[in-house]
């Protein structure tokens, strides 16, 4: 009868408004992320073009320093963790405090300082190689990830 009439007419509105608004709330979001500029993302080859020959640079002075002492992979491993661990991938690990400062630098924190200076010696022979080819170009946090990438490959190859 007329009950059921009005029920499915409230059913059908009903269905019609769900839809309705499914389609207003895809439509902003559509155009929301239209118009947001999404930020880059991270590339494998980065640096491809400003210095093609990063990759060679880095592995030839993580594969000779891991044979001249083999604690350099671990060391350099431990030391992007801590890098990253407080902060974030930004090679602040690598800054010492000024001589006379009270401040002190993130390398000379106190969880920090019994890390192995054979990491250190990775990314500064690895940052002066690249320096010389690429000037100003390759940052010494990427360098210290590249490194500990590298050792990872040596590492697990070696057993």
């Amino acid at each position: 009868g007329p009950r059921q009439s009005i029920v499915k007419v409230n059913n059908h509105e009903r269905s019609r408004s769900i839809a309705y608004t499914h389609i207003g709330t895809s439509s902003c979001l559509a155009i929301h992320a239209n118009t947001t500029r999404i930020p880059r993302q991270l590339s494998v080859n980065y640096y491809a073009k400003s210095c093609p020959q990063l990759e060679q640079l880095v592995a030839s002075v993580t594969s000779q320093q891991f044979k001249q002492s083999p604690v350099s992979g671990p060391a350099t491993i431990r030391l992007l963790f801590h890098d990253c661990f407080v902060g974030g991938c930004d090679a602040s690990i690598l800054i010492a405090s000024k001589p006379g400062s009270k401040e002190l630098a993130e390398k000379d924190a106190e969880d920090n300082r019994d890390l192995k200076m054979e990491g250190f010696e990775t990314v500064r022979k690895a940052k002066e190689l690249v320096e010389r080819k690429c000037p100003g170009v390759v940052s010494c946090a990427d360098i210290l990830v590249i490194a500990a990438r590298d050792y990872v490959h040596l590492v697990s190859c070696s057993c």
